[in-house]
């Protein structure tokens, strides 16, 4: 069977003005037909000016996303780059941050210009002390007193 014959200037409508069926529930469809009546306008002028109001809504809507959500990130970032960056700045300066052995407090040290440069996780298994925390582990545990020399007594290296 063949096609039943359509005027050009039909072809032309039909492709520029393409057809989208919907099927609604029968609320729905009296909603919409209680609209159209009620404006006067037709489903495509309702559906063009509906469509008009979400896409302004979905600009905005998306523009405040985009805007937020490169804020957060950006906060997030900085966060977590913050931590990382400081702890690697101090270390290429020679600053190290330890704990130490004895009281367990914090300790910051500063390694001599010519010492070599450690990792971060490096020296973990050896012993960082307080200069404090140190002479008072070494009055607990040795008893000395001060002598006095005889004068003109050089100590020989």
């Amino acid at each position: 069977m063949t096609p039943k014959h359509r005027p050009p200037s039909r072809v032309k409508y039909d492709e520029a003005h393409p057809v989208i069926a919907v099927h609604l529930d029968r609320e729905t469809y009296d909603a919409a037909l209680k609209l159209r009546e009620t404006t006067g306008k037709s489903f495509g002028q309702l559906v063009r000016e509906s469509l008009g109001l979400v896409v302004g809504e979905y600009a905005t809507i998306q523009t405040r996303a985009d805007s937020e959500g490169f804020q957060r990130g950006l906060e997030q970032g900085r966060a977590e780059g913050r931590p990382e960056g400081y702890v690697e700045g101090r270390l290429s300066c020679g600053i190290v941050d330890r704990e130490c052995s004895h009281c367990h407090g914090h300790l910051v040290a500063q390694l001599h210009a010519n010492s070599k440069p450690i990792e971060d996780g490096a020296a973990q298994g050896s012993s960082w002390v307080h200069d404090e925390c140190l002479l008072r582990w070494f009055s607990s545990h040795w008893k000395y007193e001060l002598i006095e020399l005889p004068p003109g007594h050089v100590d020989s290296p």
